[in-house]
């Protein structure tokens, strides 16, 4: 324990650096500011605002936004600020750091424990989720029963929604309040998340996003798009604007005219560079300053005869190049701990003992300079470079042995200072060690600080340590040879594992080639093997493996721990494997990658992995109808699940489980696993398994008819897949609300909600979705077809049908995709009988529906009904009849009152005695009709039951 340390030490105060800093007063900007008021009567009504300032560095974006917190804190509403860094960019929520630690009151001289005390009360007893707040400040707080459940996706939505009920519950009582992040260009993909979700929860709630342009974050990206939010762009200051800036920095009442006009041609209104190139004038001597009146020197006759630089960068160096060595040596060693640096850590690196006590009056000299600014006194001392530039410009000016030099000594005293609370700082000891060029320290930390990014499901971030390490590993491998990563692991197995993180990442982040690339590869290392040639010899090898495992029962598990988590690591990669073959449609790369991971985590013994490997060899058998080896499968997993007290895993195992029965029609059994999937979710905040559920109760609801239902549930997978911006589940929403309001008869509703389906598909990013794509196109066949556009809908049948060919379709949710194709095909027929291909098109549809309903259960009736429909065309009324009755029987046993209306409808329609056994079958449909709120086929149902009484009464 280390109760002592601040828990807010300098080096992550980077919100503060904006908020309540005394700049000088903004020059110009009057349009923009009044843009930035009006957005703030908006918030004052109880609108959630956004607004982007978007401008080159040195433009002036701090100061606007500086002036504008003044004046939201003049009309009484908070503020909290943070914001990005180009050092930290790849840790996990460190924009947030200063807002969580302001929202927990977390006071300068905080240490350790007072910090935990503050949380504790801010989160009003309630502790069980206090431990998520490590990942954003270091606490070190012990993990609680409910936090150990917790991993990657949940861990990071818990978290996010932790974070979120502390920030609303800190504003509650303010009339609004404003969120600021400066420097977005540099903030982590968990901040962005953060941001996305507070932007939902919090009214109300204005956020202001400074920024570069350029900015390539998908996040950043999207958010522009959004309706409402609203873009600022900064240009240059007008000549006017530029000399009253001047003349305000210099202290001076005017200036001559040759320096006005040589400062506009040189800087061209920007900001910054004006009042460089107006600094560096006066250090050189140029022009002199006395009694707050300005003139040039007397032996400058011409301004643009003199070797100024032309840049920015250039005029900084100038400066740099007239102030005396210790000053230039000050400015160096701050520019390598970064924008903000603490006078201790400077104190700490600085590299000449001899000059080391005159540190406080260098820093004083270059404060006068305007070149760093004080940024907290005594005891905390700690000083800011006024601009990013500045630091970036003074970094370049150092040699390479220099730069080395001061990054090992800055690793070594944050190492030393935080001691073994080093986990906040995985991200920056990495990037310290990696420019001392030191790769067996730089790959330690990347190592940790990509793990704890995939523990943070900071996928991104992930990503990028991991690529880095890889890469630092084979750039350095002649000099580290074997050396890294502790005793008895080889080279090739660090790699290996490298490789299977960087691709559980990718998977995670839904980019699915990428991932399968490095897993494979990372397997291959191990010398385990990966689909490709002789696959199916291997698929069987590892089937026979666990076909012995079953027939004669042993305890497989090793006792040795390493032997485990290797075993553990492998069966996870093949388990994330599945994920990826599974959405390319290869089956039996899916299947080989199932067996290897359930053989390999049974060779580990009891684990959450061993629980999730069981579950798809239980979906497996079911799509072979062994259901009573699939239920025996499933049965081990819930009862593993169980046994490890893994939640994680039993979400997981339900899931598929639920699957399983939907796909059989056991709907109760399906109700059963879903509440318990969607509870889970809840409890753990794991957003895609509670999505999942939410999909799954939609799907449930308009197979077996209940589509009113299905419309509430559709309603609320939107909004919760809105809240965590998957498109995926957004799209599986939409197209459940396209079915149901079909079903329901509203068909202008209906193509409404395909028109939103098909422009979210339209973005292609994050929703690459096959299953949802074929589905889409068999509900737009059907609804075309009913408009009358039937080339619109014979394409969309024709491509639904091809993608039933191009891959295997292995859920019992694709059967839209497959009746709405042949239900297209056969409209196309009938309408011209004698037709051949259109005969052979609709034969074909119905052959692949009818391969589907002999692995799903819950396609029987569909291919039966639109098989009688095939004889009827083809003039086999008898053959018809037949169809329908089964139709019928099994949408019966099945209880799926939709479907058995449908058989009901044909054999009430085409049956020879209208007066009794037909009567008795469009009763018996509408009924059923009635039931479900299908008003199209209710109001055919009554057509014919009138047309019937019409007959009859002519009879009669």
């Amino acid at each position: 324990e280390f109760d002592g340390e601040q828990i807010h030490a300098h080096d992550y105060r980077s919100g503060d650096q904006l908020k309540g800093r005394a700049l000088a007063p903004i020059i110009g900007r009057n349009a923009e500011k009044q843009r930035l008021m009006t957005v703030l009567d908006g918030l004052r009504d109880g609108q959630n605002q956004t607004v982007v300032v978007e401008g080159d560095a040195g433009i002036g974006k701090s100061r606007l936004v500086v002036a504008y917190l003044e004046e939201v804190e003049r009309a009484g509403m908070r503020t909290l600020v943070g914001a990005g860094s180009s050092i930290e960019r790849s840790t996990a929520y460190f924009a947030w750091r200063p807002i969580v630690r302001e929202v927990l009151e977390i006071e300068e001289r905080d240490g350790v424990q007072a910090a935990r005390r503050r949380a504790a009360a801010r989160l009003g007893g309630d502790e069980s989720l206090a431990p998520l707040l490590n990942a954003v400040l270091p606490l070190r707080l012990a993990e609680s029963e409910l936090t150990k459940q917790l991993a990657g996706e949940a861990r990071a939505n818990s978290t996010r929604e932790l974070v979120v009920r502390l920030l609303a519950d800190a504003c509650g009582h303010e009339p609004g309040f404003v969120l600021v992040f400066e420097d977005a260009q540099w903030l982590d993909s968990a901040s962005w998340a953060l941001i996305g979700l507070a932007r939902q929860r919090i009214v109300p709630l204005m956020t202001l996003i400074v920024a570069r342009p350029g900015v390539a974050a998908q996040e950043y990206m999207q958010l522009l798009r959004e309706p409402g939010v609203q873009q600022l762009e900064l240009e240059a200051l007008t000549a006017e604007e530029t000399t009253t800036l001047v003349s305000h920095r210099l202290g001076v009442e005017t200036l001559p005219a040759a320096v006005t006009t040589f400062i506009q041609e040189q800087a061209e209104g920007h900001p910054f560079f004006s009042e460089e190139i107006a600094y560096a004038l006066r250090d050189a001597g140029l022009l002199r300053i006395q009694g707050g009146r300005s003139y040039l020197a007397s032996n400058v006759t011409n301004l643009r005869d003199l070797d100024f630089p032309a840049t920015v960068q250039g005029v900084i160096t100038s400066r740099i190049d007239r102030i005396d060595a210790d000053q230039q040596l000050t400015l160096k060693v701050a520019s390598v701990i970064g924008r903000l640096f603490p006078y201790r850590t400077l104190e700490y690196i600085y590299p000449a003992p001899e000059s080391r006590a005159r540190l406080p009056v260098h820093l004083e000299k270059l404060t006068e300079l305007d070149l760093i600014l004080p940024e907290m006194p005594e005891p905390d001392k700690a000083y800011l470079f006024k601009h990013s530039i500045t630091q970036e410009v003074v970094y370049t000016l150092m040699t390479y042995s220099q730069r080395q030099q001061l990054h090992r000594q800055a690793a070594e005293w944050y190492e030393r200072r935080h001691g073994d609370e080093l986990q906040a700082h995985y991200g920056l000891l990495a990037h310290h060690w990696s420019r001392a060029d030191e790769p067996k320290k730089a790959l330690h930390y990347l190592d940790r600080a990509g793990r704890q990014a995939l523990r943070n499901f900071a996928n991104a971030e992930a990503i990028r340590f991991f690529t880095d390490a890889l890469a630092l590993d084979e750039a350095s491998k002649a000099a580290l040879q074997d050396s890294v990563g502790g005793a008895g692991r080889d080279r090739a197995a660090r790699r290996a594992e490298w490789e299977l993180l960087l691709g559980e990442a990718y998977v995670h982040w839904t980019r699915y080639l990428e991932g399968r690339e490095h897993l494979e590869r990372g397997l291959r290392l191990l010398g385990r093997p990966v689909p490709g040639r002789g696959v199916v010899l291997r698929m069987t090898g590892a089937m026979v493996r666990q076909l012995v495992h079953r027939s004669w029962p042993r305890d497989l598990a090793t006792s040795d721990r390493d032997e485990r988590e290797a075993l553990l690591t492998a069966s996870r990669a093949y388990a994330r494997l599945v994920e990826v073959y599974y959405h390319f449609g290869e089956l039996l790369a899916s299947v080989h990658a199932t067996f290897h991971s359930l053989n390999l985590a049974e060779r580990a013994g009891d684990s959450a992995e061993l629980a999730e490997a069981y579950a798809p060899i239980g979906a497996f058998f079911s799509f072979l109808r062994r259901h009573g080896v699939a239920q025996a499968y499933f049965e081990r997993a819930l009862e593993t699940a169980q046994l490890v007290n893994s939640l994680s895993a039993l979400a997981y195992v339900l899931l598929v489980k639920a699957t399983y029965d939907s796909s059989r029609g056991a709907w109760a059994a399906a109700d059963e696993s879903i509440n318990q999937l969607v509870s889970i979710g809840q409890k753990l905040g794991a957003r895609r398994r509670y999505n999942d559920g939410l999909q799954l109760r939609a799907i449930r609801q308009y197979l077996s008819g209940d589509f009113e239902a299905c419309l509430q549930t559709a309603a609320a997978l939107l909004v919760a897949a809105r809240e965590v911006d998957d498109l995926r589940f957004q799209g599986w929403a939409y197209y459940a609300q396209v079915h149901a309001y079909y079903r329901l008869g509203e068909w202008e509703t209906a193509q409404a909600r395909l028109a939103d389906l098909e422009a979210l598909y339209a973005l292609g990013a994050g929703l690459t979705d096959e299953q949802l794509d074929f589905n889409m196109n068999g509900i737009a066949g059907r609804l075309q077809m009913r408009r009358g556009d039937v080339n619109r809908a014979l394409a969309a049948a024709e491509k639904a049908f091809q993608l039933s060919q191009g891959s295997l379709q292995t859920s019992y949710y694709t059967l839209s995709g497959y009746s709405g194709g042949a239900s297209v095909f056969l409209a196309h027929w009938e309408a011209a009988p004698g037709d051949r291909e259109r005969r052979k098109k609709a034969d074909q549809a119905l052959r692949a529906l009818r391969r589907f309903a002999a692995t799903f259960a819950v396609g029987r009736p569909s291919a039966l009904v639109y098989q009688g429909d095939f004889q009827r065309i083809d003039g086999n009324v008898a053959g018809a009849l037949r169809h329908w009755q089964a139709a019928l029987a099994a949408a019966t046993e099945l209880e799926m009152p939709f479907q058995a209306g449908r058989a009901h409808l044909r054999l009430g329609r085409h049956a020879s005695a209208p007066e009794g056994e037909a009567r008795r079958h469009l009763l018996a449909a509408r009924e059923l009709f009635e039931r479900v709120g299908a008003r199209r086929e209710l109001a055919m149902v009554d057509e014919y039951l009138a047309d019937q009484t019409g007959r009859y009464d002519e009879q009669s």
